[in-house]
């Protein structure tokens, strides 16, 4: 068994684009004007995030895999136990030009959500990432090379991501994505609101 499996990690990918998506779509949803001007924005930021992934060096890789162990360890911002505090704007740049759609937003904003939204998606995957390792092989050390298994899920992700955007199936994956990341956001709303009915403070 692979731990980076095709079939594994379609599934991840997916999830983690609809994730990232269902919570862009509430802050952007102000400064766009209609369902095509958020779609431009959308195929935009995926596209620009994908980049991104594919361009991170080690240093970022290694940043992004201590932001997400520190986030498990300590969900409450601040620093975890050995001390590393997660700090917005450490990774590289992504490329964003003065005409981009993407000026609808501050520059600062796409940065921001690009890593947020990676280490989080590492945050759950690496337990997964452990287990898989030890399934291949019951007699390795799984956290030896774990921080370069997360590095290549990254990686690939990245070009999980160009494949689908460059390919000609880009509008149906925008499509999909959006209709999936509305599911989300609307779940996560009823949630919110029957806890708030549901508070014994009520």
């Amino acid at each position: 068994m692979k731990v980076l499996d095709k079939k594994f990690t379609d599934r991840v990918f997916e999830v983690a684009t609809v994730d990232m998506v269902a919570a862009l779509g509430e802050v952007v949803a102000d400064r766009v004007s209609g369902h095509r001007h958020y779609e431009e924005y959308l195929t935009e930021y995926l596209t620009t995030y994908s980049r991104w992934l594919k361009d991170l060096n080690a240093e970022d890789h290694k940043y992004l895999y201590d932001a997400a162990v520190a986030t498990m360890r300590d969900p409450v911002p601040g620093a975890n136990p050995a001390g590393f505090y997660v700090k917005a704007g450490l990774t590289r740049v992504p490329s964003v030009s003065e005409n981009s759609v993407l000026m609808l937003t501050p520059p600062p904003f796409v940065h921001q959500t690009f890593e947020g939204a990676t280490y989080t998606t590492l945050e759950p995957l690496l337990p997964v990432l452990v287990d898989r390792i030890e399934r291949r092989d019951p007699n390795a050390n799984p956290y030896e090379g774990l921080r370069a298994v997360a590095a290549d899920a990254l990686t690939a992700y990245g070009a999980w991501l160009e494949a689908h955007l460059e390919g000609d199936d880009r509008a149906h994956f925008i499509a999909w994505t959006m209709g999936k990341a509305a599911e989300v956001a609307f779940m996560k709303g009823t949630r919110t609101e029957a806890k708030t009915l549901l508070s014994p403070e009520k």
